[in-house]
């Protein structure tokens, strides 16, 4: 398994071959084998969208998940919000990323009111996609969070335990690591239903290092706090080069 373009690309196709269908949350359970995919926008909606491309050629649609209070992108900024624009336009969900340590710390989360966070934050994703939201899931969940019983309002919770009620094979590259074969998985049809969970800031033309990855991450950052300095100071190249930061 590499984190490259080209193998995503012929693990989409190979599930196709197999005879898997990509559904959601909400259209799940129609197939004999399925593919729930998704995805957490956990740094970069770029590298979101450069996947979301990839999809759509295709012909596959999936989920991404937005963090709408996160430090490394501004759902509110012109940029960020033209991005995920597009990831609706290229065929695809989008859901709400919530991170709940931004509201509360460990030992109050039982009390914590989620239905009244989520639900606010929902409503303005909402109104960046033009329509309601959908899906969501809990970023980077603990134990805990992951055995509460939250109250979503009503939007589905790909964390809900019908997700993972051993019918549902999950598999995750999270911290770039696939601790599954899942090319094994999908050629052999292991599993019937499977919810698979890709990180696009992982992902490039030719295989890069997780250091080299999160490093890309970091230079997209200073791009991008150039070019916004760029739209706010006249003549910005008396004062820095522009070569320097793209």
């Amino acid at each position: 398994m590499q984190f490259t373009y080209s193998w995503y690309k012929n693990i989409i196709e190979l599930a196709d071959k197999q005879g898997y269908s990509f559904c959601d949350y909400s259209n799940y359970n129609k197939h004999n084998q399925e593919i729930i995919l998704r995805h957490d926008i956990d740094m970069s909606l770029r590298k979101a969208v450069e996947m979301a491309k990839i999809e759509n050629e295709l012909g596959v649609s999936s989920t991404y998940f937005v963090l709408m209070l996160t430090n490394f992108y501004n759902i509110g900024g012109k940029t960020e919000r033209h991005l995920i624009k597009e990831l609706v336009s290229l065929g695809h969900n989008v859901g709400l990323h919530f991170d709940d340590t931004v509201y509360c710390s460990e030992k109050n989360r039982r009390s914590f009111d989620y239905s009244k966070a989520i639900s606010q934050e929902a409503r303005i994703l909402s109104d960046i996609i033009g329509e309601p939201v959908k899906f969501m899931s809990m970023h980077r969940p603990d134990k805990v969070t992951l055995e509460m019983n939250i109250d979503t309002g009503g939007i589905i919770n790909a964390y809900d335990k019908v997700f993972f009620d051993g019918e549902i094979k999950y598999v995750s590259d999270s911290r770039r690591h696939w601790r599954e074969d899942v090319d094994s998985i999908i050629t052999n049809k292991t599993y019937d239903k499977i919810q698979m969970l890709v990180h696009p800031f992982w992902y490039y033309e030719n295989e890069v290092s997780a250091t080299d990855a999160l490093k890309m991450i970091i230079g997209e950052s200073v791009s991008d706090r150039f070019m916004a300095i760029k739209d706010n100071i006249t003549r910005v190249e008396e004062f820095l080069n522009e070569e320097d930061y793209l």
